[in-house]
């Protein structure tokens, strides 16, 4: 039968759903992974709907306008989700769910799913970024909550295994409003959803400043056949309208967008859009005279999807000029950017188990080929610099994707808070040793106060055993007594350590009892670790007894908190308190911190306040072996100060995500 077309809509208000329970060198390299050729913007002029000469600002740009990179197989990187978020600027994420594993006794899961990508032994059982969906949604509303503007999330969840009694498509539904709750209103709604497109411009819904869209199918809302001009609600809404918001999508295969819209009939009361799986797309289907139909290559088979799924290799083909000459020469993505439909690619990367050169090349093909969301492997942007849409500022989207569009100096709004990174060469604080080399920020507090900050790290590529700590030290000599809780910059837990004499060797290890911070938030059945250790982004120290007495905290949301470590007791105060960071002898370490809060604690780990959040300046120090200390005061926004004992030691501070 053929898709019906655009016309009067019969819904009521009883059809709304209810509510739901870098180192410079790094962003000289991101600027350039983000320039475009003329030529190729150009030839995509069409995504601007209705194509103005006059540059497009911020505001102005939509959805549809901006390319952006997705990590492909996201439970399974090296790095965790933090610091793919807050890190690595990445605002798309890929996440394979199964029913069951079939390897060792994992039991099933009640509502929820298992997170990996093969069904074989060696990726069921290996250390994921999340072992349950819960988990993963969990580590992105950490974000999400604490970053409120933060620019659209896009999550799309990979269905490998049918829906069946307690993972149905209503159960994926509840387990996404579980974490980001659902509104009728999409001001009050955490996700933006297919219904709150369909009804684009109803004041009740989704108010745009215009009278609600007159499509009758979702593809019509946004595919031209209403002109803008006329029309002003029909079409994809602007970042800045996402903002604060998280869209997801479902892939997988046909049959299981098929399972989860009922065939078309339940797509506007989902949470996510459903997606299939195309090798090659025309401009519309056809229809011979007795209605059978004789091109199924339409993106508009199916009138409620406007995410298009492709593998990577697929992506050059063109379509062929004879038989279809409205789309002659074009790639799919290409034809669907002319219909203002959402393209995506998969499976780009070194990772994926190919060379840097092909993945370059690759990367630079779907790019080429016009991809709007390309799924790949490959995280760091230091070891694979072209794998970027983020600007040198940390925005997450590369908006050459449209023509007259330029984000290259568009800072995020995350929302209300301190941003900061520090950028150290140093040597380090190790355990079993007398001296200490580091940078330091730092004020004079003699009073009992905990000290926390989110750390975000690379978590590949760079030396395991760099350092970014919340710190107490009696004095600022490489000798002084300190007690420091610390994350690490790649891949070993989070470690306690502490001189408790001047001059003496220092103590420490491992944190404890980090199985209870990592433990997981499913609800299904699963009681073991969620996330992996390494993952636990938030460290906290408290002092009680004149900042003589010392204990570490951990937790991997900044909110339920674990203590790890003390009390460990001193002599004399620790009344210098703040950020230290290391490089372990590489020549520079770029740190991100973020939710630096000072606060009180009348006991445990649970008596704390919420703190208020703190600027790391005026007062830095770099501090190295026996040399005197270097001071660099009265910075406030930026800074970059050498030390003259050693020339290679060094310190840049700076606000914000990039150096």
């Amino acid at each position: 039968m053929k898709t019906p077309g655009a016309g009067t809509r019969v819904e009521t208000m009883s059809d709304v759903p209810t509510q739901g329970s870098a180192h410079r060198e790094w962003g000289r390299a991101l600027k350039a992974a983000t320039t475009v050729s003329l030529a190729v913007a150009t030839a995509l002029a069409v995504l601007c709907g209705e194509a103005s000469a006059t540059p497009l600002n911020y505001s102005q740009i939509r959805y549809n306008q901006v390319r952006m990179k997705q990590i492909h197989n996201a439970m399974q990187t090296e790095e965790p989700i933090p610091d793919m978020l807050l890190y690595h600027a990445v605002r798309s994420f890929e996440f394979d769910i199964h029913n069951r594993k079939g390897c060792g006794d994992h039991g099933e899961l009640k509502g929820d799913w298992w997170l990996y990508h093969s069904g074989d032994c060696a990726s069921e059982g290996s250390s994921h970024t999340a072992e349950t969906l819960s988990d993963a949604l969990k580590e992105v509303q950490t974000f999400h909550l604490q970053n409120p503007l933060h620019e659209v999330l896009t999550i799309y969840i990979d269905q490998h295994d049918d829906f069946e009694p307690d993972r149905t498509p209503g159960d994926l539904d509840k387990a996404i409003d579980r974490f980001f709750p659902f509104d009728p209103l999409s001001a009050k709604s955490h996700t933006f959803t297919p219904y709150h497109l369909y009804w684009s411009g109803r004041s009740d819904v989704f108010p745009t400043g215009s009278p609600t869209c007159p499509c009758a199918t979702l593809q019509a809302c946004v595919d031209g056949t209403y002109t803008v001009a006329k029309h002003g609600s029909c079409q994809w809404p602007l970042l800045s309208q996402l903002r604060g918001k998280v869209i997801f999508v479902l892939t997988g295969g046909n049959d299981h967008a098929h399972e989860y819209t009922d065939s078309g009939r339940s797509w506007k009361h989902r949470r996510a859009f459903a997606t299939y799986d195309h090798t090659s797309v025309t401009s519309r289907s056809a229809w011979d005279p007795t209605g059978h139909l004789v091109n199924d290559l339409g993106y508009d088979r199916f009138s409620w999807e406007l995410f298009f799924n492709q593998d990577r290799g697929d992506t050059s083909q063109k379509a062929d000029c004879q038989s279809f000459p409205e789309d002659c020469g074009q790639t799919m993505p290409q034809i669907l950017n002319g219909k203002h439909m959402i393209s995506r690619s998969f499976g780009s990367g070194a990772n994926h188990g190919e060379t840097n050169a092909w993945a370059k090349e690759d990367w630079h093909k779907q790019v080429d080929n016009g991809v709007q969301i390309i799924g790949t492997d490959d995280v760091n942007q230091v070891a694979y610099p072209w794998a970027s849409t983020n600007t040198p500022h940390g925005f997450p989207f590369d908006c050459s994707y449209t023509p007259k569009a330029d984000c290259r100096t568009k800072r995020e709004k995350l929302g209300a808070r301190m941003f900061f990174h520090l950028e150290v060469g140093s040597g380090d604080i190790d355990t079993g040793s007398d001296t200490d080399s580091f940078a330091f920020a730092e004020g004079y507090d003699p009073k009992d106060h905990f000290y926390s900050v989110e750390v975000l790290v690379p978590s590949s590529w760079t030396n395991d055993w760099a350092k970014g700590c919340v710190m107490a030290r009696r004095n600022r000599y490489p000798h002084s007594p300190y007690f420091a809780v610390c994350r690490t910059a790649n891949s070993e837990s989070i470690q306690i350590q502490y001189r408790l004499a001047q001059g003496t060797d220092s103590d420490g290890g491992d944190a404890d009892n980090l199985d209870a911070v990592v433990k997981t938030v499913s609800l299904g059945g699963y009681h073991d670790n969620g996330i992996p250790i390494e993952g636990i982004a938030f460290i906290r120290i408290r002092s009680r007894s004149g900042s003589r007495v010392f204990s570490a905290d951990a937790s991997r949301d900044g909110v339920d908190w674990h203590q790890v470590a003390g009390p460990i007791q001193f002599s004399a105060p620790l009344k210098h308190k703040g950020i230290a960071v290391t490089s372990h002898g590489q020549p520079h370490q770029l740190w991100r911190f973020d939710q630096y809060k000072r606060g009180t604690c009348t006991g445990g780990p649970a008596s704390c306040s919420s703190g208020v959040q703190i600027d790391p300046g005026p007062d830095f120090w770099l501090i190295h072996g026996d040399a005197r200390p270097t001071h660099h005061t009265g910075c406030h926004v930026g800074c970059t100060f050498k030390s003259p004992g050693h020339s290679a030691w060094f310190l840049h501070y700076g606000r914000g995500w990039g150096p």
